[in-house]
């Protein structure tokens, strides 16, 4: 069975994509406002981009669990 027709087994499995996609582009989003150009000193800005690639990663992560897991 696919892996998207069998998702409307688990009503879990589209939320957890759909959060895990919305993670990454709010990823995406932060890097692209360009945190950088904004602050005065370093010290910000990579507590920014650490936390944006955090979130990107738990985001695929997310999305990859609820894809592949079987319930």
């Amino acid at each position: 069975m696919s892996t998207l027709a069998s998702g409307l087994d688990d009503p879990f499995k589209p939320l957890g994509v759909t959060v895990g996609v919305l993670l990454v582009l709010a990823t995406v989003a932060v890097l692209a406002g360009a945190p950088w150009a904004v602050h005065q000193s370093i010290g910000p800005v990579v507590v920014q981009i650490l936390g944006a690639l955090v979130m990107g990663v738990i985001g695929v992560g997310l999305a990859y669990l609820s894809l592949t897991t079987e319930a």
